[in-house]
Parts: structure tokens; sequence; C-alpha cells
């Protein structure tokens, strides 16, 4: 195991292939082995944890940490699929829980990059508000809404402080009998006071997703994800340069633009 940046552990990925097979064919049955997975996953985790150097004094937290980052990095999820959100097999109770269940979830290409200990926190935060088209709402509207969401998000710059770069996901919910809106109109001032709120340029948001759920009975309200992004690391790239032939297509110049960067 190697130390990374800053004195985190950077850990080895695990694969299933080690576990045992009666164990992982557990997994095709209606009875799979919770209790014998979980013994050989912490047993992983202990022999990765003896020659790491960590100031976690919570093994269990360390031990949620290890997990998080195996799902991300390794096969464990191959036995854990039917645990992992993927919207297309999915299937939602109700509307609720649907708009629930997509607001939670998990950005794999922000995770990428980061140490175990950057991919936290994450804070998934629902807001009983009508998202408000930036575009067509009046000043006064606009200074109302974007003073409730920064009250509304508290002290929000302390638990990020450390990090510099920043993934948003935007949930809309919205009922089909209230005005229709464009996602991008609704995030813009949402994204102003999450900026605000978190004391940073808007510029340090480095991936924005925005959805926009539609049902006949629900109160218009929105949800917010914001957590740490390892998208400008760059430490899964294995050469560190760019080439693109575009194959042949010409620079769009805007007025002049391409030549006064030097482009």
């Amino acid at each position: 195991m190697e130390t990374g940046p800053g004195g985190h552990e950077v850990w080895q990925a695990i694969s299933i292939d080690s576990c045992r097979a009666q164990i992982v064919c557990s997994f095709d049955t209606e009875d799979p082995d919770y209790i014998g997975l979980r013994n050989w996953l912490y047993k992983e985790f202990v022999a990765q944890a003896a020659s790491s150097n960590s100031f976690e004094t919570d093994e269990n937290e360390r031990f949620l940490r290890w997990l998080v980052w195996q799902n991300i990095h390794s096969d464990l999820w191959t036995l854990l699929a039917t645990k992992r959100p993927r919207l297309f097999t999915r299937m939602f109770l109700g509307s609720a829980s649907k708009s629930i269940g997509i607001s939670q979830r998990h950005c794999y290409e922000c995770s990428r990059n980061l140490a175990p200990d950057d991919l936290f926190p994450i804070k998934i935060i629902p807001l009983r508000i009508d998202p408000i088209s930036w575009q067509a709402s009046s000043a006064n509207l606009k200074a109302d809404f974007k003073r409730q969401i920064i009250a509304r998000l508290g002290d929000i710059a302390s638990d990020f402080a450390k990090h510099d770069a920043f993934c948003v996901s935007l949930t809309f919910s919205l009922n089909a009998k209230s005005r229709d809106r464009d996602c991008d109109n609704m995030a813009k001032g949402l994204l102003d006071a999450l900026a605000e709120a978190m004391q940073v340029n808007d510029n340090k948001f480095v991936h924005l997703d925005l959805m926009k759920l539609v049902f006949p009975d629900c109160e218009d309200h929105v949800a917010i994800r914001i957590g740490p992004s390892g998208l400008l690391r760059h430490t899964d790239i294995l050469v560190p340069i760019t080439r693109v032939s575009w194959a042949g297509a010409k620079r769009m110049d805007l007025e002049g633009r391409s030549k006064k960067s030097g482009r």
C-alpha cells in the first residue's frame, strides 16, 4: 500500500476471485452468504489497514470508507449489483421514493482519483421550495429565493473547506399541473445561492448534473446533492499530453477569438 498526497491512504483494489467460490456462488441464489462475504471483506480490510498509517480512530468508520472505495474501484460491485443504484434496473414503490432515490445518485466519475478520506462529505439537501425560472423572475423574487436557500443551507462552507472542486446534482420534482420550466433556468439561482453559501466561486462546480421529474400529484421541490470531485486531478491518465486530430475539421473562429487566444 502506498501513501498519497497529504498522508492519505491509497488502498489496493481487491478481487472477488480471491473470495471462496462458495460465497460468490451463493449470490446467484435466494440465500446469499452475507456473513461469509462480510467476514472475508473485513479480513481483506484488516490486512491492508495493518500496513497503513492512519489517524482514523473509529475502526468502523474506516472500514466503511474502505468499502465505499472498493465498491467504486474494484469488482466488488459485481456481487452487490442489486444494491448499487442503476437507474435502468430500479423499480420504485412510488413517486416519492423515485424522487428521493434519484436525488441520491452516486457520481462515479467524480469519485475517481479521490483518496478514501477525500470521498466525503457528501450532502443531500431537500428543499421544500418552488424552483423558480431565473430568467422570468423579478429582482425581488430572485433576492428572496436566494436568501431562503442560503438560510436553509446554513454553515455548509465549513463542511467543504478542504476541497477545491465539486460535483453538484440538482433534482427538480414538479407537479404536472405546474407551469413547466427549463432545467437550466431553474438551476441558475440555486447554483448562485449554493456558491455563496459555500463561499466559493461557482467555477469550482466542475460537474453539474440536472434532472427534472414530473409527477401528477407531487409538491414542487428540489434536492441538491453536493460532494467533492476528483475530475481535475488526472491521476488516471498514463501520459499527460493531449493529441486530437479533429479529422481535419477547422476551428470555428468566434470574431477572432482563436487568434487572440493564440490558438
